[in-house]
């Protein structure tokens, strides 16, 4: 990273960190929202009077912020003063973020990423605090990105969790299944807006386990609106090396990237078959270009992806009209890992790409939302997020 380059991070960040403050304070001095900014003055007046502060924002952030608040409030005498104070932390938190992701892989632009994404999954600094937990997770996603070759699917992140957000922010009670990382799901969980989301285990290849998950999420809930069908694994072996593609990776690869959403939909069938949702339930299968051009980390993978979009139709065909499926089919996404890749091979399918760029993942988030909310005259289709390349 050359000096120049190293100044155009810092003013991004400065720059970023400079708005929060002053978008914040002026939406306080212009149109003060009583449901946030003014609970926050009352909790800081219910403090200084020697008061517990039993207010709907006390219970979301608890005392500590409502100390912090009195604090700010004593100092300033306005509500102006909690609004520059707080968005002020907020800002030094982020910045923090940054720093601590750049020690840890040693990557201005991962740290970047890490930065950008805790400002965009809330943004202004609204509610400053109840972001700090997903801080670690986006960490590890990085962490991810820029380690793991077996963990490609990790630079999804931003994007899976761009569209968890705005589902939940949609009104949706998010339930986010696990297999094994069952700190990262919480993490999620606790990053999401609104309430009644929850981390459960929900190991794909794995029947009964799902079953059991189903049997949670109805008695929880009581239906399923929408299932989004993302898990999947791989592994790079170049298509001509027949033995490098053994049969245990075969049997991995299938059970998790074929049997996995089919079982899932199985399971919870009677839940999605309860929706009131106008079009009714919905099932997104995450598939990938692979399954049509038949280039991808390794045989098997392309083989499975293409099973999961005939599968879609099969499945739209038979469940048609109660609930509907749909595949998601991304191109290669652009993240840290594949820009780490080798540079030839990355400007070739960037040339092969009419559009002449990789998707974002926000783009493929953009995508599941459309599934959802919009196309709801739309079934058994493969929805392609891949700027043409199969046309070249």
């Amino acid at each position: 990273m050359n000096s120049s380059g190293g100044l155009v991070y810092a003013a991004v960040i400065v720059l970023t960190a400079a708005t929060v403050v002053f978008l914040s304070v002026a939406q306080g001095a212009y149109h003060l929202d009583p449901h946030h900014w003014g609970l926050m003055t009352s909790n800081a007046v219910d403090v200084a009077r020697g008061r517990v502060p039993y207010k709907e924002i006390f219970l979301g952030y608890g005392f500590l912020t409502a100390y912090l608040e009195y604090l700010f409030f004593a100092a300033g005498k306005t509500v102006l003063s909690i609004i520059f104070s707080v968005s002020t932390l907020y800002s030094v938190g982020l910045v923090g973020v940054y720093f601590l992701t750049f020690h840890l892989v040693q990557k201005r632009r991962v740290a970047l990423y890490a930065f950008l994404t805790c400002f965009l999954i809330h943004p202004l600094a609204i509610y400053p605090w109840s972001n700090y937990v997903a801080f670690p997770f986006i960490t590890l996603g990085c962490l991810c990105i820029v380690k793991g070759k077996d963990n490609w699917w990790i630079g999804l992140l931003g994007g899976a969790l761009f569209g968890l957000a705005v589902l939940a922010r949609e009104g949706f009670r998010v339930v986010v299944g696990y297999h094994r990382s069952v700190d990262a799901a919480r993490a999620l969980v606790e990053s999401l807006p609104g309430e009644g989301h929850a981390a459960l285990s929900a190991p794909v290849t794995d029947s009964a386990a799902l079953a059991a998950f189903a049997g949670t999420v109805g008695a929880r809930y009581g239906f399923c609106d929408v299932l989004i069908n993302c898990a999947g694994t791989t592994r790079f072996v170049p298509h001509d090396d027949l033995n490098g593609l053994d049969d245990n990776l075969i049997e991995v690869i299938l059970a998790t990237n074929v049997r996995g959403p089919f079982a899932t939909i199985r399971a919870l069938r009677s839940l999605l078959e309860k929706s009131k949702q106008t079009g009714g339930a919905v099932v997104v299968n995450i598939s990938s270009i692979a399954a049509v051009t038949a280039m991808g980390s390794n045989v098997m993978y392309c083989a499975s992806k293409a099973a999961v979009d005939n599968m879609t139709k099969s499945l739209a065909r038979a469940l048609a009209p109660r609930i509907r499926v749909l595949s998601i089919s991304p191109g290669v996404v652009d993240n840290d890992f594949i820009r780490s890749m080798d540079q030839r091979w990355l400007g070739e399918q960037i040339a092969r790409t009419p559009l002449k760029r990789l998707a974002m993942p926000e783009e493929v988030a953009s995508a599941v939302i459309a599934a959802i909310k919009h196309l709801t005259f739309t079934t058994g289709s493969i929805i392609p997020v891949d700027g043409g390349r199969p046309l070249s």
